[in-house]
């Protein structure tokens, strides 16, 4: 994944701000960024297809978890090895007007 981010992209910085650069280019998901810092990106995201249509087919247990945390984590990795990704909150959602899903990336120092 990261030589094709790296091609298609034409990502060259790293940190967090080349990740919120990235996960711009994601043309499925709604992200709305509710802090950024040189250490800390907060984002939600407000829309996410894959979400929907799992609710609308009824289902009570979705793949959030296991696919989106590795799908972030190879996305970061593949500009910067210190982004750390931590899932703050997951569906169930309670409504169609909650957020999908929130989202912490951490820059962890080299020391």
């Amino acid at each position: 994944m990261k030589k094709r981010v790296k091609k298609y992209f034409n990502i060259s910085a790293t940190g967090l701000a080349a990740a919120r650069d990235l996960l711009e280019y994601d043309p499925f998901l709604e992200i709305e960024i509710q802090e950024e810092t040189s250490e800390r990106l907060l984002f939600q995201i407000t829309r996410c297809p894959g979400l929907e249509a799992m609710e609308k087919m009824g289902r009570e247990v979705f793949t959030c978890d296991p696919v989106e945390i590795e799908y972030f984590t190879e996305l970061v990795e593949s500009i910067d090895s210190r982004i750390k990704v931590t899932p703050l909150k997951l569906p169930p959602r309670k409504s169609p007007e909650d957020i999908c899903c929130q989202w912490l990336f951490t820059l962890e120092n080299d020391e």
